[in-house]
Order: C-alpha cells, then structure tokens, then sequence
C-alpha cells in the first residue's frame, strides 16, 4: 500500500475537537485514516525528570543545577540544556551529568496494548486507563498497521512552550515547515502535543523527526533522541502522577 507524501484532505469533520479530551480526538483521528487496521497504546511508568535525579545533598555540584534552574525560571531555557551550557562554559563535564544525558531506561513493567480501529473507542481508553497500575500513564504510539499488514506512523510531536494564541501560531508555522499542513494540536498541561492526520513511511517519519529538531528548543529535542531509540513517537493521553490533567484538543487545521 502506497503512503500518501502529501498532506491528505481531512475525509472527516473533526471540527467538533476543540475542547474535547485527547482520547476521543484519537478515535475520530484514526477514523479519518481508513487505511489503518491496528493501533498500540503504551502503559508505562514515567521516569523521574533529570532536575529530581540530581539531589541536592550528594551532588557536589548543585550550585551548576541551581543556576540552571533560574535560567529555566526566568527565559525558559529547558534544564538539561542549561546544565551542559553552564559546564561547558567552566570548561569541564561533571561525570555525573555525562551519565544521566545517555540515560534511556525503559520501565521493565512497559508493555504494549494493541487494539484494532474497531475496538478503539473512547470507552475503551478509558477502562484501559483506569485499569492501569499505580504511578502508570497510558500513551498513544505512532506505529500502526495498516490493512496490508504494513506498517506506518501518525507523525506526533512534543513541544516545550507555554500554550497561548501567540505561541499557537508559532507552532503551527513550524509544523508546516516540517512539512505536516494538517493535525490536531492539544494543550498537554504544559505544552502543546501535535497529531498528525496522515500517514508516515519510516523513511518520511525519520525525516518528520530531524526537521523537528531543527525547531529546538520550541520542540523538545530530548522527546525526539528517545523516540528515535525506541523506533516510535509516543504522547501521553491520560493524567499521570505529576501531570494531573489529562490532555485536551485546542484546534484542528488543515
């Protein structure tokens, strides 16, 4: 089955999102892609950011991490970015930094859930979600199988800047520039989640990623190096233990 390299025109009227949980903006995304046969969600057990892995009473050098997060707090400059900035510029590494920066652990309880277009229904994420172990999220994977048994990818992406209606342009005007001209955008509590409404070969997925890196630090380039790892992008779709609200859709564009 031939992928589209274009954007494709939505077949669906998604104008109902805005607003709606994330959940249900999968199962009407998915709807809207009838190539699609199979997709996976993911339960898995966050990991603790790097500015809780650094604890002040055993790191010698805690005054690196307490300069990095007032250029976190005052111009938003993503923390692990401030770290190695600040130790480059006193001309040496600690170890300890080098070490948590190649960090990719996956939980040894994460495991797949892959249900068919049919069986994805917003009742369905829901009882999937509350079936979840305790300090476990659930998330949606790009990788789908499409009727053919080949597989593609729904290009998804992280970014890092404070939902607004400035901010919402500007990402948009980056989403086109790495070459997606249509998606839904989510408010992830934070930040903005981007769901793509076409479909990836690997070698276009790959190439969705780099061009998204080149957008750092509005896009999170640490987001995309574990995505690359782990041969799939993945967003978060229901509340977690330090994220306690659960995604919603602020707009659809094509």
């Amino acid at each position: 089955m031939a992928l589209p390299t274009k954007s494709q025109s939505i077949p669906l009227d998604l104008s109902g999102l805005p607003g709606e949980p994330v959940t249900r903006a999968i199962v009407d995304l998915v709807g809207a892609i009838p190539d699609i046969e199979r997709v996976t969600l993911v339960a898995y057990r966050p990991a603790p950011g790097l500015d809780t892995r650094l604890d002040r009473s055993t790191d010698p050098t805690s005054e690196i991490r307490d300069e990095a997060e007032r250029l976190r707090e005052k111009y938003g400059i993503p923390f692990w970015d401030a770290i190695l900035a600040i130790s480059m510029k006193r001309g040496e590494i600690p170890e300890r930094y080098v070490e948590l920066a190649i960090l990719h652990d996956k939980s040894p309880d994460e495991h797949p859930i892959h249900l068919s277009r049919l069986d994805l229904t917003h009742e369905s994420i829901e009882a999937k979600s509350k079936g979840l172990p305790r300090g476990f999220v659930l998330a949606f994977s790009s990788r789908v199988v499409l009727k053919d048994g080949t597989e593609a990818h729904i290009p998804l992406m992280d970014f890092r800047c404070h939902p607004s209606p400035q901010n919402s342009t500007i990402v948009r005007k980056a989403l086109v520039a790495m070459g997606e001209h249509s998606g839904i955008l989510v408010n992830s509590g934070r930040s903005y989640h981007f769901y793509g409404l076409r479909l990836l070969s690997k070698e276009a997925w790959l190439r969705f990623l780099a061009m998204g890196m080149l957008f750092s630090p509005i896009v999170d380039v640490r987001y995309i190096a574990h995505r690359l790892a782990d041969g799939a992008c993945r967003l978060r779709i229901c509340a977690g233990p330090d994220k306690p609200s659960v995604p919603h859709v602020i707009e659809v564009f094509s």
